[in-house]
């Protein structure tokens, strides 16, 4: 790599990359509602939460985009839109997928922010059943 912000960024793009491809294994019958559901089932657990193996980069590291470089910022953008064409049943509903996806982040990052505990599991619940 040609700098540390260029290995930081294939690492970014690789990990965001994987969340698509778990999408992606999904079964196709799925409408986008069922799909966001059974994303929000995993991504809003206390597994997932408590997790620093697999855990998804963008809660950790949204506070930090606005430091790195504009790349950065493409890459989320990047992945962000594929990942919403994979959760919407059509052009319609890329709007409700949108905001199922920043409910799905900040529920996350605020339960992680909090840790392990009643607030932060209900947090958890309370996202999740708002996901449709």
């Amino acid at each position: 790599f040609e700098s540390k912000d260029a290995m930081m960024l294939e690492a970014f793009k690789q990990l965001l990359g994987r969340r698509r491809d778990l999408i992606a294994d999904m079964d196709t019958e799925l409408t986008g509602e069922e799909r966001r559901a059974l994303v929000a089932a995993f991504y809003l657990s206390r597994k997932h939460r408590d997790s620093s193996d697999a855990a998804c980069p963008i809660p950790a590291s949204i506070g930090e985009l606005g430091r790195l470089p504009e790349s950065f910022r493409i890459a989320l953008n990047e992945h962000l839109e594929l990942m919403i064409a994979q959760l919407a049943s059509s052009p319609e509903d890329t709007d409700k997928a949108l905001a199922d996806v920043a409910l799905m982040v900040g529920g996350l990052a605020l339960a992680r922010a909090l840790g392990p505990g009643d607030l932060s599991d209900r947090l958890l619940r309370a996202a999740k059943s708002a996901v449709r």
